[in-house]
């Protein structure tokens, strides 16, 4: 089946399913215009039942509430007339028992004090009454309607009261008059009235509180109701769905305002048959549904069923060809059928894409005629591979051939092809079989025996002792010098063999405690010292550095690479060397210090002279008296600074792990007398860290670099000294700021020699031999020094850096010398 044939049968499928399901979604509206329009009925049916429900109960409210007001107007006509009391009291009284709804009328005088009534017992007190005081403080003639109050008479009922004021000859406020409504009364008259079941009547006030509710309820007089319906707008009707608060039940109500009373009439009705219509309607409706669903459904899949057949019917057919090129798409090369004809013709009757690739050909040219792809071929193989494919032919055996192509994209290239023959009824001979490009496996293959070629030239010629061992320490290469110095001719033959093979015991127990950190925790080994047997036997000593070699995880050792240089002779002139130097250190330290008895005889004398000829010398003798004494003296500290200097790392105290801010602290009590002389301010700052190092030539370090910021400054200048300490992760560098005399920087190259001085001696003391002395001590611990000024008169800053560990070592001891 084609492209287009999918096509079809998915745009076939997609039309019935869409069919489908357009039906049913139009019968699906079609409930739910039929479900809805029977419930707007209902409800319409509904809510005209309930509308004349409430102009019938609003008829009769009036009719009440009018007849009250007459009577109020009536007793306003007798009070105007002056009728006498008597006659006043009849009246009410027939009015009384004529509207069994009223319980009692009253008149109130301008004071609000009752002057007639229709009860019996006390007077009522008025003068607070809701009535009397709207009326007192109104100007107009209204009937003032009052919220429903508990009656003082009967307990739990409610009463309302309606009142008019009467006036006086000038229209001036007389008093009102009151009637006072029973709210059980007036519901029994609306009782009397037959509705509908399930349906509800309840009046109220304009402040929402409830006056009765038919059929009564406990507690429904007084009860202040909450808004619920939409405004009333241009009309005075409104309806809607609502929630009863007093029996919980849903109603539809139907609610009117009266015209010329500040009262609502709300006639409900049970809302309960209406729902169950509802609910039997839509249960009948998603039955109706589910079975035209059903059957639509069942359709569908029929069709559907029947259309994938018919499709894969005819995927059958492409499924085969669809997967021999899937398949040789997959092949890192090309899938061909090779035809030799009997004629000595060729072709391709059959080769998958990649031979674009192979020989940058189509498929369709060298179908007929294989020429084109045999012309690519190497000229200096094309006649290897054809003699190759003709002995194929006659023995019928595979064809087995790496060759070389000429591509006119591509250039140079080497293929492998394997095929397998079949000889057809027409006496030609067809191979059945790939090529690949093998380009990058050749380079490889070059690659590696240049690699290891250079590699056995290098093992052959180097006079180092390099070897790599796997993770049992044995050998797996080496150099040649290796095998030599150990006896073999030929470095192959120590391959496999381990130290304990090659060396003697003790030489080989010492290698195998050196590598063992090296396997364990991949840690190398560099610069280490150790001791080898020549072929005389004679002991000798190399420098070797050893490093371990990780499997791809990154963490596994899986051997060693190591690389021993033979330093004995190295090691022999170090070692004459540092003898060399120790003696001249211990005959610097004899000269300088067996010099100084003579020089202080040379002094003692001169001193004795000095007082004898006191008296008969000139000044030009007492002159040169004095220059030789100074001299001598000049001559005494400077072999005294010799020999601190040669004491350097051999009279000193050993190097140890100590707190640095302890010898500061030391240096500081040292250097006291001349804090508290020049009154300097001294700045210490930073970190102070535990540093190996020699205590007392630390302390000294500090007491000459700061002695010197408080020496080298003008007279009338306070001194100010900041003395910050910074450590990193291996070093501790350490700076000292003065506000001194400062340093010429095309002089700063000479502070750190002997006997150098910036200053003439007649404005500083000194020898000269300070800085030195400090170069000295700071070389000794490893680190360095250096000093910084931007020229005199600016202040100076000396720095030293020391490392925080303590260094190893690649000799068997330190050197002494400079």
């Amino acid at each position: 089946m084609n492209q287009n044939s999918n096509g079809s049968y998915r745009k076939l499928r997609r039309t019935v399913t869409l069919g489908v399901c357009g039906i049913l979604l139009l019968f699906a509206m079609f409930i739910v215009y039929v479900v809805r329009n029977e419930s707007i009925n209902r409800l319409h049916g509904l809510t005209t039942h309930t509308s004349a429900a409430t102009s019938v109960n609003e008829i009769l409210l009036y009719r009440v509430l009018v007849d009250i007001d007459r009577v109020l107007l009536k007793t306003r006509l007798l009070l105007k007339q002056g009728k006498a009391d008597e006659l006043l009291r009849g009246s009410l009284q027939s009015e009384l028992a004529a509207n069994p709804e009223l319980i009692d009328l009253l008149i109130v005088d301008r004071g609000g004090a009752v002057i007639h009534w229709t009860g019996s017992g006390d007077k009522p007190v008025m003068h607070d009454h809701p009535s009397y005081t709207y009326h007192l403080n109104s100007s107009e003639d209204h009937l003032f309607v009052s919220s429903p109050i508990s009656s003082s008479i009967s307990e739990g009922s409610y009463v309302v009261s309606l009142s008019r004021p009467y006036f006086d000859d000038e229209q001036h406020f007389a008093g009102t008059m009151v009637a006072i409504v029973s709210i059980d009364r007036l519901a029994e008259v609306f009782a009397a009235i037959e509705r509908a079941p399930g349906s509800t009547l309840v009046v109220i006030n304009n402040d929402n509180e409830v006056w009765f509710r038919n059929p009564r309820v406990p507690g429904d007089s007084g009860t202040r109701l909450r808004e619920v319906l939409e405004p009333y707008g241009d009309k005075r009707q409104r309806s809607g769905r609502v929630t009863s608060p007093f029996d919980g039940k849903a109603y539809w109500v139907v609610e009117k305002r009266m015209v010329d009373f500040p009262l609502r009439i709300l006639t409900s009705a049970e809302m309960t048959s209406v729902m169950a219509a509802e609910r039997a309607m839509i249960v009948w409706a998603m039955v109706l549904f589910l079975v035209v669903s059903s059957v639509l459904f069942v359709l569908l899949y029929l069709i559907r069923r029947q259309l994938a057949d018919l499709e894969l019917s005819d995927n059958a057919l492409q499924e085969s060809h669809d997967l021999l090129t899937k398949l040789s798409e997959q092949v890192p090369g090309v899938i061909y059928q090779f035809q030799l004809f009997s004629d000595g013709r060729s072709c391709f009757p059959f080769a998958s894409c990649a031979i674009k690739d192979i020989y940058e050909v189509t498929p369709e040219q060298v179908r007929e005629d294989a020429a084109l792809s045999i012309a690519r071929i190497h000229t200096e193989d094309r006649n290897n591979v054809m003699s190759a494919i003709r002995e194929s032919a006659i023995s019928m055996t595979p064809w087995h051939q790496e060759y070389r192509v000429i591509l006119p994209k591509q250039g140079l290239r080497w293929l492998r092809g394997d095929s397998r023959p079949e000889r057809l009824e027409d006496n030609s001979v067809l191979w059945h079989g790939f090529i690949t490009d093998i380009t990058e496996r050749k380079l490889y293959e070059q690659a590696a025996q240049e690699l290891n070629r250079d590699f056995n030239t290098f093992l052959d010629n180097t006079s180092d002792y390099v070897y790599f061992k796997d993770q049992d320490s044995r050998i797996r290469f080496c150099s040649k010098t290796l095998a030599t110095v150990t006896g073999y001719r030929n470095w192959r033959e120590l391959v496999g063999k381990h130290d304990s093979e090659i060396f003697p015991e003790e030489i080989a127990r010492i290698y195998d405690e050196k590598e063992k950190p090296i396997f364990m925790d991949g840690k190398p080994l560099i610069n280490k010292i150790d001791p080898y047997y020549d072929l005389q036997g004679q002991l000798r000593w190399v420098n070797t550095n050893k490093w371990p070699v990780f499997d791809c995880d990154g963490k596994t050792v899986v051997g060693l690479f190591g690389i021993s240089r033979d330093v004995t002779e190295q090691k022999r002139i170090e070692e004459e060397l540092l003898r060399s130097n120790v003696d001249l250190e211990q005959f610097a330290y004899s000269v300088s210090h067996d010099m100084r008895q003579p020089l202080r005889m040379i002094t003692g004398h001169l001193q004795l002279l000095e007082r004898a000829l006191c008296d008969s010398l000139d000044e030009e003798s007492r002159t040169n008296m004095a220059f030789a004494l100074d001299g001598a003296r000049r001559m005494d500290a400077m072999i005294v600074s010799l020999l601190d200097y040669s004491r350097v790392g051999r009279k000193t105290e050993p190097k140890t792990w100590l707190e640095s801010k302890e010898a500061l602290d030391e240096a500081m009590v040292f250097l006291q007398p001349e804090i508290v002389g020049t009154q300097a301010e001294i700045d210490v700052r930073g970190e102070w860290p535990t540093v190996f190092a020699s205590r007392d030539e630390l302390s000294r370090l500090f007491q000459n670099l700061i002695g010197n910021a408080l020496k080298y400054r003008e007279a009338d200048i306070q001194p100010r000294i900041e003395i910050s300490s910074d450590v990193d992760s291996a070093n501790w560098r350490v700076s000292i700021r003065d506000n001194g005399i400062g340093i010429d920087p095309t002089q700063i190259d000479r502070l750190f020699q002997f006997f150098s001085r910036l200053q003439l001696r007649s404005r500083y003391e000194g020898t000269g031999m300070g800085l030195a002395l400090c170069r000295r001590i700071v070389e000794h611990h490893g680190g360095n020094i250096r000093a910084e000024s931007q020229g005199e008169g600016c202040g100076s800053t000396f720095s030293f850096e020391l490392p925080l560990s303590n260094p190893m070592q690649q000799h068997t001891g330190e050197p002494l010398y400079e």
